[in-house]
């Protein structure tokens, strides 16, 4: 285990989070999760999935998400290292890549080969004499059947839909003063998950709900329906809140 999987690893378990619990909030697999902490290379995807995943986790746990990456670099080396140490993996799937395709390229040269034979002694019978000119088939008689004629059926009129009334929305701000991971869930639907930058705000409105995780409560604050709330919590504290129409 390197420098980097010690600090989250120390991290998670000192804020009493599992990987599952993780993998819920930000959607990067518990396997993927684990595998940072063990730094097992192996399993892990592409250099920039590992990076975006690291960027992810960092983030939800309120860590120096530059420092991670950081810590990422030196552990993954340079990118011709990196590529080895998944070589295995890749070269299996060539194999097997490389094994269907010449199944299927023998299976068409045999079929060619199968063809040709069969034209060649076409043409060697015709040569011979011993293939007959089938007689000429004589050309149906087609009849025509006149229709009965069809009397247009006219479509009713449809009548005017009734005009809906329009549904009053909420509507949630969130201000930032600190650095801050956002999850934000409008009407069972993610609309937005990422890291917040201070000085930025964002606005979400909803029909029924809004939900909203904060990886840093401390720094945003809210505003519902125009009314300021203040901020979601303290310094570094992960605090979910849900609004709803009244």
């Amino acid at each position: 285990m390197g420098k980097l999987g010690s600090w989250l690893q120390s991290t998670r378990e000192a804020k009493g989070v599992s990987l599952l619990k993780v993998e819920q909030d930000t959607r990067v697999r518990s396997k993927v999760l684990a595998a940072l902490e063990e730094g097992n290379v192996r399993v892990l995807p592409a250099r920039p999935y590992v990076k975006g995943m690291v960027r992810t986790y960092a983030a939800y746990l309120g860590l120096d998400v530059e420092e991670a990456l950081r810590l990422l670099e030196e552990e993954l080396g340079p990118e011709s290292e990196y590529r080895i140490q998944q070589l295995p993996k890749s070269i299996g799937n060539q194999t097997v890549i490389t094994a269907r395709m010449m199944v299927t390229i023998i299976a068409l040269v045999a079929v060619t080969g199968f063809f040709l034979l069969v034209q060649r002694e076409y043409h060697s019978l015709i040569k011979a004499g011993n293939v007959s000119t089938a007689p000429a088939l004589s050309s149906p008689v087609v009849r025509a059947v006149a229709e009965p004629t069809r009397t247009p059926t006219l479509a009713p009129t449809p009548s005017p839909s009734p005009t809906a009334t329009p549904l009053q929305e909420i509507t949630v701000e969130a201000r930032i003063t600190g650095r801050s991971w956002l999850r934000v869930t409008v009407d069972e639907s993610v609309a937005f998950e990422g890291i917040l930058e201070a000085g930025a705000t964002k606005m979400w409105q909803a029909k029924d709900k809004i939900s909203l995780r904060a990886g840093n409560a401390g720094g945003v604050e809210i505003t519902f329906n125009g009314k300021r709330q203040g901020s979601m919590g303290s310094r570094g504290e992960v605090v979910d809140r849900t609004w709803t129409r009244p």
